[in-house]
């Protein structure tokens, strides 16, 4: 989850998963083009140890996954616990096709089958990471019902007279906020940063997977100072 920051990191993460993609479509092409050749049991081996492997890795992260965003309170993280028990349906299939290989190793047609079902598997799961990354590369704005959600969230502040700027951007799932709000002048300074941090504080606890907030206090009248300065001239 680099949320947009780590940029190489997703950039790497986008070509790999083109690359397999890529990688996976050439592999099925030659499969169903090519006269289809009888393999080694001990392909068969191989593949029951890798995969028995990967299954046992996904099931231990995605149960400490799914323990870390209960504790948090994460539903992304418990989203992702959920994503990652499908790896290990994937995973579970490669073990199947590797048990058969050593079953009945002369089953032609049927390995071609599970080549090809492996594969979609493979090319569905490339392709859905690179989009992924594509999405997470992108600076996008949220949905107007979370933009609205935090408006209103600092409109209900009662020492808060006027929301004069509201930035609000998505990085890969996750939100960061800049807001600037317009108390009173005479208000100390003291306060003005009380009601900062109280009013992050609730934007995090009632808007899902915010990683960063940034509350900026100005004394009112100066949002429409700034933008009648211009009219005398």
């Amino acid at each position: 989850m680099n949320f947009g920051y780590r940029r190489i990191e997703t950039i790497s993460l986008l070509f790999f998963g083109l690359g397999i993609a890529g990688f996976v479509l050439y592999i099925m092409y030659q499969t169903l083009t090519n006269t289809p050749e009888a393999l080694p049991t001990e392909y068969g081996v191989m593949t029951v140890i890798l995969s028995a492997v990967i299954v046992v890795i996904l099931a231990f992260l995605a149960r400490h996954v799914w323990n870390i965003g209960k504790k948090i309170g994460s539903r992304l993280l418990m989203l992702d616990s959920m994503v990652i028990r499908l790896d290990m349906a994937s995973a579970a299939i490669l073990l199947l096709s590797g048990i058969f290989l050593i079953i009945a190793p002369s089953v032609i047609i049927i390995q071609t089958i599970l080549t090809v079902l492996v594969g979609l598997g493979l090319l569905v799961y490339s392709v859905s990471e690179a989009w992924e990354a594509a999405k997470e590369l992108i600076d996008a704005s949220p949905s107007l019902r979370v933009m609205n959600l935090i408006e209103r969230i600092a409109e209900e502040t009662p020492e808060v007279l006027f929301v004069s700027e509201q930035r609000v951007r998505s990085f890969g799932g996750a939100i960061s906020v800049d807001i600037t709000i317009e108390t009173d002048p005479e208000m100390p300074v003291s306060e003005g940063y009380r009601i900062a941090s109280g009013l992050e504080e609730r934007i995090r606890l009632k808007v899902e997977n915010v990683i960063e907030v940034r509350v900026h206090v100005d004394p009112a009248g100066t949002y429409v100072a700034q933008e009648t300065a211009d009219w005398d001239r």
